[in-house]
């Protein structure tokens, strides 16, 4: 029987709730079964261990502080730029959402204050320092393809991609 395992694509059902009011902040039944390659810490690195070597059908469930979830929240990672650094047809304004390289890592980021030349932007994931509850079943297991291994996340069936 196959076991979740490094570089094994795992697909599963799951449900993630704030741990603090039982809260559902996401969900398979809301957005559909969630594919993943094992190793490649796409999950909360809690959820990803707990995951290690069980099999298909088993379920986990657990309560995760910030650290073994979305990071604990790091004042650092809010900070101030000028307007000038966002291309000129993005219209900059609250709650505007991008991804940018920080610090050499891939960072989601917020737009949360925006004044005439300057920009504060949070690169803390939304639920940074939250303690969560999740619960996630294992339904399928395969093995990675070799283009997947060599981009590091699952493509779904027929997906072009160029990364």
């Amino acid at each position: 029987m196959k076991k979740v395992e490094n570089n094994r694509v795992v697909t599963l059902d799951y449900e993630l709730r704030d741990a603090s009011d039982n809260t559902v902040l996401d969900s398979s039944a809301e957005n559909g079964r969630l594919p993943y390659l094992h190793g490649s810490k796409f999950l909360m690195p809690g959820l990803e261990a707990a995951l290690e070597g069980k099999s298909l059908g088993e379920r986990v469930e657990l309560t995760l502080s910030g650290d073994q979830a979305y990071g604990d929240y790091d004042e650092k990672m809010v900070f101030t730029i000028p307007r000038k650094e966002f291309p000129d047809h993005i219209e900059v304004e609250v709650g505007l959402e991008f991804e940018a390289e920080i610090q050499d890592e891939l960072r989601y980021c917020t737009v949360t204050q925006a004044e005439h030349d300057l920009i504060t932007v949070n690169a803390n994931h939304p639920l940074a320092g939250r303690t969560l509850t999740v619960w996630a079943k294992i339904t399928d297991i395969r093995e990675a393809s070799q283009e997947e291994l060599e981009h590091g996340h699952v493509h779904e069936d027929g997906e072009d991609c160029d990364e």
